[in-house]
């Protein structure tokens, strides 16, 4: 909004923000055009964005109003199939920021965002925040562990000897 009033942009983001499907009360606000009401007991994976009752709510929803944009909602299975997928691109994120990534695709699945468009996501947490919850989905173990998220993109860790040649020969090199 700064940038656009002063002139440095011309053209105005569309800001897309999105929450996960147990704590998100301003999704549910913008679809129901309701007033905001917070999440008692918010639940989700994504632990860093475990909030029932953000505090900043109101300064995200002028963004979105501002830009024209959306609010979306992702489930914890959408969030970490999306990590999976930002895991196997090389790039190290918590699930939370992942949260980006799945509700990019779920925009653009749904019309929203054109799949031809630019579009920019910010993945800022750190990928070793949430180990419990990578590992057990990529062991498939969370349906265990009472959540009802399948590794569906799992890539299973692998035990290997710690030396050179058995981390080639693991490669597929040695």
């Amino acid at each position: 909004m700064e940038l656009h009033e002063l002139g440095i942009i011309d053209k105005i983001p569309r800001i897309a923000v999105i929450q996960a499907a147990g704590a998100n009360p301003l999704y549910t606000m913008w679809r129901d055009k309701s007033d905001f009401k917070a999440v008692k007991a918010p639940e989700t994976i994504a632990t860093a964005i475990k909030i029932g009752n953000p505090v900043s709510w109101k300064k995200s929803l002028r963004g979105v109003e501002w830009s024209d944009g959306v609010v979306e909602e992702v489930t914890d299975q959408e969030i970490m199939d999306a990590k999976a997928w930002v895991d196997a691109a090389g790039i190290g994120a918590e699930p939370a920021s992942c949260t980006v990534v799945a509700g990019a695709r779920k925009l653009v699945a749904a019309g929203v965002i054109d799949p031809e468009a630019s579009a920019v996501g910010i993945l800022t947490g750190n990928l070793l925040k949430d180990p419990d919850a990578v590992v057990n989905y990529h062991l498939d173990k969370l349906v265990e562990k009472g959540m009802p998220i399948k590794g569906n993109f799992k890539n299973v860790p692998m035990q290997v000897a710690a030396d050179v040649q058995a981390v080639k020969a693991a490669l597929g090199r040695g």
